[in-house]
């Protein structure tokens, strides 16, 4: 159902389109990506999606990875046994002055407890900060807003 993503290259005077893998390891798939709403429009580094763990095994989301775009590899991934999350959202530090300095804030399903609740991850490396419980499931989503300081960012 879905394809290794890919890096393209527009030469309008010759009309054409060149495709080329964006990751070293062109067996992975992921959707959902998005990166540091403040980065938009400018040459980013990194960017988030979510991917599954194995592409031969799994046939859902079920980790959160980190993209280096420029070196084409994961730098970073967070799962847990069980765990399917949805879109990462990002969120920066207030007065963050690298790129990744922020939080990704995911609501996850845990299929061995049958319960929903939400995550945040360092952005830089994706370590676990802290998850809080939700009264009921939630389904999977995607495409939420972040605000930060009264500015608010749909994911890009």
């Amino acid at each position: 159902m879905f394809f290794p993503p890919q890096r393209c290259s527009i030469n309008p005077s010759a009309g054409r389109v060149t495709c080329n893998n964006l990751l070293q390891d062109g067996s992975v798939v992921l959707d959902y990506p998005t990166y540091n709403p403040r980065m938009k429009m400018q040459d980013y580094s990194f960017f988030y999606g979510i991917s599954p763990a194995s592409t031969t095994s799994s046939r859902w989301f079920d980790r959160v990875i980190k993209v280096d775009r420029n070196k084409g590899v994961i730098v970073a991934s967070w799962s847990e046994a069980g765990v399917y999350p949805t879109e990462a959202g990002f969120i920066g530090r207030p007065g963050a002055s690298a790129e990744d300095d922020g939080v990704l804030v995911s609501v996850v399903f845990n299929s061995t407890t049958n319960s929903s609740y939400g995550v945040i991850l360092d952005s830089r490396n994706l370590r676990l900060l802290d998850r809080f419980s939700f009264d009921q499931l939630l389904p999977f989503h995607a495409h939420g807003i972040s605000c930060v300081a009264g500015h608010c960012f749909s994911n890009p």
